[in-house]
């Protein structure tokens, strides 16, 4: 019997990029080349808090793009969000998703395949992304490769973004960064394991670094995901028991995923702490 990814079209098999995570949106944003160049339509749809976080993806079967409001910046997979200290000590009490300022454009091309399965598997990718921000209305690209070999995937990426802190005030300022991600994983028909670390590279502070250490189980309706997050960076740690702020350098956290495959084209998914916020929220994944 086939497993749920492989019903779906969503799930982590043959992903040349970061196999373990979770969902479409999660590779595509660590690295363009993990776009799907499948001969289909897909679209994921992750609900919280009364938002919707979008992503459109087209293949041809040699190339792929996707299309989403969301770049992954603040949320478990992705790279730090910037904010002023007032602004994310109000969001995490609140309870509100971090909000992006740019629209994604990513395509990936199939460079090299040879078609074949398990232990002789070869892949090649090529990836790249434009991001556009919707307050300055300029431009940042982005670049990735992936492949696999045999039972072992990896991917790099790296990308220039921008945010306009007191964006509709007079006086805003903006903030130009770079970050890049490495990663390396094993996929084992039914297991996959994957480790990635990002770097946030920006001016005035040290580099902020991301490891991620994910585990899914890929059963034949059912995936289930398991991450842990270290990341070391100035932002300061927030306690959701007291609703404080803590200067903490080190900050570590956890994420958990259930995805259930209804048939081929619909796929279901219930996430906890996707968005940092130590809370559940809900995914919908279409392929068709």
């Amino acid at each position: 019997m086939k497993n749920c990814e492989d019903e779906s079209g969503g799930g982590s098999s043959g992903s040349t990029s970061s196999p373990a995570l979770p969902s479409t949106s999660s590779k595509i944003n660590v690295n363009p080349s993990a776009v799907p160049v499948a001969n289909q339509i897909g679209g994921q749809l992750i609900y919280y808090n009364n938002q919707f976080d979008a992503m459109l993806v087209k293949g041809t079967g040699r190339v792929g793009a996707s299309i989403s409001p969301s770049n992954g910046e603040g949320t478990f997979f992705g790279p730090i969000g910037f904010e002023t200290v007032n602004e994310f000590a109000n969001r995490m009490t609140e309870g509100t998703e971090y909000s992006s300022q740019s629209i994604t454009l990513s395509g990936s091309f199939a460079a090299f395949s040879n078609r074949r399965a398990d232990l002789d598997k070869f892949e090649f990718m090529l990836g790249a992304s434009i991001k556009y921000n919707k307050v300055s209305h300029l431009l940042w690209p982005g670049a990735g490769i992936s492949g696999i070999i045999g039972p072992l995937t990896y991917g790099y990426s790296i990308s220039g973004a921008q945010y306009i802190f007191n964006s509709g005030t007079a006086m805003p300022f903006d903030l130009q960064y770079s970050y890049d991600t490495s990663s390396l994983g094993v996929y084992l028909h039914s297991l996959a394991l994957d480790y990635s670390l990002t770097r946030t590279f920006y001016q005035g502070s040290p580099t902020a670094l991301v490891s991620l250490y994910t585990i899914s189980l890929l059963l034949p309706r059912w995936i289930l995901t398991a991450s842990y997050r270290s990341e070391d960076s100035d932002r300061p740690a927030y306690n959701f028991a007291l609703n404080t702020l803590a200067n903490q350098e080190v900050k570590t956290t956890y994420f958990a995923g259930v995805q259930f495959a209804a048939n081929k084209h619909i796929l279901a998914e219930v996430f906890y702490n996707y968005y940092l916020l130590q809370d559940f929220s809900l995914g919908l994944t279409l392929f068709f």
